[in-house]
């Protein structure tokens, strides 16, 4: 059992919490995990945290940005798994997801494959097949859009150290015959000297190439960002100016046009037509 008085650090609370969950969702038999805001909050009120804070820092979560996460193989100077989203204002419709559909057409110059998930869409490129796979999903979250993408390219980066170190590899052993005439040392250290500047020099250009693909995606994200608000806001204003033209003809229908009312006779006029009477 751990001592009551310990003091935990922010990570350790972290885990503690999922952990907790994850023990909790299996006794109870449940597949879900992670923790609704009103846990949340409930948890605040009893450690003395207004939940009104709360409130704040989760909003603070859908308006910000997530920085890409990484994966991979730090060897290879650059993580072979990309994955970046971001939430962004305005409700996901058909007609949103088909922007999004030929903004990502244009962007990778393929049509892709899109199709209904949930109460989201995916559209995919690539797959086992090709050399990498890159899948961009859209989420709505409670009246706002939840982008992320991702792309793979392990074999892409496979072949890319794979056969030069092999070209010259065989090169190598090419010229190690010549070599061995000068000594084993001598011959052994050119070849692992070869191989070791080639693969620096693969490494250092697979690490620019993975960091041009993360600007894209920032770039391919502000761009769906944009689209969706703007999206959002041509709904709005179609709604208004809809509206529009029915309150002007209430307002139409409900004047009445009436015939002006005929002045009084003066009584010199009165008197004239009751003597031709």
């Amino acid at each position: 059992m751990p001592p009551s008085g310990r003091q935990y650090s922010e990570t350790e609370i972290a885990q503690l919490l999922k952990r907790a969950t994850e023990l909790q969702n299996l006794d109870q038999g449940s597949k879900g995990s992670g923790l609704s805001l009103e846990d949340v909050e409930q948890i605040a009120v009893e450690t003395g945290i207004d939940p009104t804070y709360v409130r704040a820092a989760a909003a603070d979560l859908l308006r910000a940005p997530e920085a890409p996460r990484k994966k991979g193989f730090r060897i290879l100077g650059a993580p072979v798994y990309l994955d970046a989203e971001r939430t962004v204002d305005g409700p996901l419709s058909d007609e949103v997801w088909a922007g999004i559909a030929d903004e990502l057409s244009r962007t990778y110059r393929t049509s892709g494959r899109s199709q209904a998930v949930g109460a989201g869409r995916e559209w995919t490129y690539g797959g086992s097949r090709t050399l990498r796979e890159v899948r961009v999903s859209a989420t709505p979250v409670r009246g706002k859009t939840r982008i992320r993408i991702t792309e793979e390219f392990g074999r892409e980066a496979f072949l890319n150290f794979f056969l030069p170190l092999y070209a010259v590899g065989i090169l190598t052993g090419v010229v190690l015959g010549e070599a061995l005439s000068l000594g084993p040392e001598i011959a052994i250290t050119s070849v692992i000297a070869a191989l070791a500047t080639v693969f620096f020099a693969i490494r250092m250009i697979f690490s620019a190439r993975v960091r041009r693909r993360e600007d894209k995606h920032r770039e391919l994200l502000d761009r769906l960002e944009t689209l969706v608000e703007s999206s959002s806001d041509e709904l709005s204003e179609g709604a208004v100016s809809g509206a529009l033209p029915e309150s002007a003809g209430t307002t139409r229908a409900a004047r009445i046009d009436l015939p002006d009312a005929e002045e009084p006779d003066s009584p010199e006029i009165a008197r004239e037509r009751r003597r031709e009477r």
